[in-house]
């Protein structure tokens, strides 16, 4: 199988968010490390900084073509409001803002993929007045087969678990076809502090990127020779995982990972670039 290249395109709304998270998201943990070269994160109890300044938010983005949010509104998941409401994504930088005015709310986006329209449409409405039942109940799955042991931590030290956003992002990408849902999680992956960017298909983990230290991953990713960091002053290295369904239905199994350069995401412009420059080529096992 072909590596998914992480080029950011209005088609490629995980790659989008990738780009999002390594040029907005990471730029501020590394500024905010502790003296052990830690990125503070605000699920850590033991830090006494608790507010949402410190903290660095997620997020869910539903994508499929331009009958979703319709859908949802008549599922009643989402305020009907919404399908007034769109950003028009032609480039990255459209991406971020829209991305930027919302990250600080709960809720959802919704990404329309054939005319490449972003649109904030705030909480999923599981529960329409706290007493009837759950709108998504209907939607069951099984968690260890959903996502591989280390979906929770990079050494799969803790049992796979999910919050509210991530349990309602892979019920929807099983409800609704030809749907997936990318989530930015906030909880740790590993002892860096930073969450990882996944995409959920047909209620199973289809991909993920993570930022951690080399020294953590080392022991738990396939090989690779040379070392490629995505950060080598930080000894920093990001990690791209594609998985697929086991041949015998049960559960998913990692397909191909690979260590991505910061050149993949964010292109060095054509004026800085040294006479020597190349964009590295991925490394697929």
């Amino acid at each position: 199988m072909a590596p998914h290249l992480l080029t950011p395109t209005p088609d490629d709304v995980f790659a989008m968010t990738v780009r999002y998270y390594c040029q907005e998201i990471l730029p501020v943990a590394l500024n905010s490390v502790d003296a052990d070269g830690v990125f503070w994160h605000r699920v850590r109890n033991d830090s006494p900084k608790l507010n949402r300044e410190n903290s660095l938010g997620g997020a869910m983005i539903i994508t499929n073509g331009n009958t979703l949010t319709k859908k949802l509104v008549e599922d009643e998941l989402i305020d009907p409001q919404a399908e007034a409401k769109g950003i028009p994504i032609r480039s990255i930088d459209d991406f971020t803002r829209g991305m930027d005015s919302f990250m600080e709310e709960d809720g959802a986006f919704v990404y329309d993929a054939t005319n490449h329209v972003l649109r904030w449409v705030g909480l999923i409405d599981r529960r329409s007045d706290g007493v009837q039942p759950d709108r998504l109940a209907h939607v069951t799955y099984d968690l260890a087969s959903a996502v591989p042991y280390n979906f929770s931590y990079y050494d799969g030290s803790v049992p796979p678990e999910v919050g509210a956003r991530t349990d309602t992002g892979i019920r929807v990408s099983k409800a609704y076809p030809h749907t997936s849902v990318v989530l930015l999680k906030e909880s740790k992956h590993s002892p860096f502090g930073l969450g990882p960017v996944v995409r959920f298909k047909c209620g199973k983990l289809a991909e993920s990127f993570v930022i951690g230290r080399s020294s953590d991953y080392a022991d738990f990713v396939i090989p690779f020779s040379p070392l490629h960091f995505f950060d080598e002053d930080a000894n920093l290295v990001a990690l791209h995982s594609q998985y697929c369904v086991r041949e015998d239905g049960r559960g998913v199994r990692l397909l191909s990972q690979r260590m991505v350069t910061r050149d993949e995401i964010i292109p060095t412009p054509k004026e800085e670039r040294p006479s020597s420059y190349m964009i590295a080529q991925p490394n697929i096992a």
